[in-house]
């Protein structure tokens, strides 16, 4: 599920228990975001292919309500950015539609909205929903429970 992340980034999915993250009862199996390397020099991200998540569920014009929890457990407070990633055979676009400010050790919820475009448009090429670090834009973090709630657009007035 997870596409298009970043050279910068390694995933792993782990055990919370194992690491003895806050709040393991719940949170029991996360992915981990990570530097690939000591030489970090962009930003840590994840992405998700939102072609794929949507599928059939979300057609253009609809709005798509994203949460996630997300940790981090080394800075007293560091920020992170949600973000949509749209590609056309034309231009690109990355539109920020949430930022959190986390806490050390404390599971956070991250949510934001976006409109759907055409997802079988032969232009569109890549849709994607990224969680990066924006301060410092080296955190390591965990993610966990990403939810989507797709609310139609209604076309058409009263009868």
């Amino acid at each position: 599920m997870v596409e298009n992340q970043s050279p910068e980034s390694t995933i792993s999915t782990i055990s919370a228990e194992e690491e003895n993250l806050p709040e393991a009862d719940i949170h029991g199996t996360v992915l981990y975001v990570s530097p690939a390397s000591t030489d970090v020099t962009g930003f840590i991200s994840v992405w998700f292919d939102l072609k794929e998540l949507l599928g059939e569920k979300a057609f253009g014009g609809d709005t798509v309500h994203f949460s996630i929890d997300v940790l981090q457990i080394k800075e007293d407070q560091a920020t992170i950015t949600m973000n949509i990633y749209e590609e056309t055979s034309g231009s690109t676009s990355l539109t920020p539609i949430a930022t959190e400010l986390l806490s050390k050790n404390t599971w956070t919820t991250v949510e934001g909205s976006t409109t759907v475009p055409n997802l079988n448009s032969l232009q569109l090429q890549s849709y994607l929903l990224g969680i990066k670090a924006s301060e410092p834009a080296t955190l390591d973090f965990y993610i966990d429970n990403l939810k989507l709630e797709v609310v139609h657009n209604q076309e058409g007035g009263a009868i």
